[in-house]
C-alpha cells in the first residue's frame, strides 16, 4: 500500500471514531441536567411521544421561589425535583416526596420523585440516617438556577426495602431560553 493511501485510511478511521465516540447529549452548558440513576447516566433529552409530538426533556416551573424541575428522556422515567423556597445559594435538606400528581412547588418540600410514564410512582425520597442535599450554586430570580447533588436516595412506596439512587447530579437552568428554538 502506498503511504499517501495509507494517511488517507488513517485519517478516515480518526474521523470516525471522533464521531462515533461523541456524546451527542449535553452533560453541562446552560438548560442541562445530568446524573447517575443507579450508575447509569440520566441525561435530560427531548423525545417524540407521537409523530410531531415533541416532548421537552427538561421542564421547569416556579412559584413563590419554589422550584418544580421535571427530568426525562428516552428511558420511561420522568424524574421530579421539588427544590423549596430558594431566595440563595446554599444547600437544601431532601425531605420526604410527596406520592400525589401536580402539587404546587410552593407547598412541596425539597424532595424528589420517579414516575413512569403512565404516571405511576415508582420511587420517593425518604430522610435518611445521613441527610442529602441539593446544593444550589447559583440563583437569579425565576429565571436562573445551577446547582448539583452528590446522592439522593429513593425508596419505593410500596417495598421500602427496594431503592434506587440517583448520584453525580448537576444542573443549569435559564428559563429565559429553555426549549426555545436554537437561532
Amino acid at each position: 500500500m502506498r503511504p499517501l493511501t495509507k494517511i488517507f485510511f488513517f485519517l478516515i478511521s480518526i474521523i470516525l471514531h471522533s464521531c462515533s465516540a461523541e456524546d451527542p447529549l449535553p452533560t453541562s452548558g446552560e438548560n442541562s441536567f445530568f446524573t447517575k440513576l443507579n450508575g447509569s447516566p440520566f441525561v435530560a433529552e427531548n423525545w417524540e411521544h407521537f409523530p410531531g409530538g415533541t416532548q421537552y426533556g427538561l421542564l421547569v416551573s416556579v412559584r413563590d421561589n419554589s422550584w418544580e424541575l421535571t427530568v426525562s428522556n428516552t428511558s420511561g422515567k420522568i424524574i421530579y425535583f421539588y427544590i423549596n423556597n430558594v431566595s440563595d445559594p446554599d444547600a437544601y435538606l431532601i425531605e420526604e416526596g410527596v406520592s400525589r400528581l401536580g402539587p404546587n412547588p410552593a407547598e412541596t418540600p425539597t424532595s424528589v420523585v420517579i414516575r413512569n410514564r403512565n404516571l405511576d410512582l415508582l420511587f420517593l425520597s425518604v430522610p435518611q440516617p445521613e441527610p442529602e442535599y441539593i446544593r444550589i450554586t447559583r440563583v437569579q430570580g425565576d429565571s436562573i438556577l445551577i446547582g448539583e447533588f452528590e446522592k439522593i436516595t429513593l425508596t419505593d412506596p410500596e417495598n421500602p426495602n427496594n431503592s434506587t439512587i440517583l448520584t453525580d447530579g448537576k444542573f443549569n437552568i435559564n428559563r429565559n431560553t429553555l426549549n426555545q428554538p436554537e437561532q
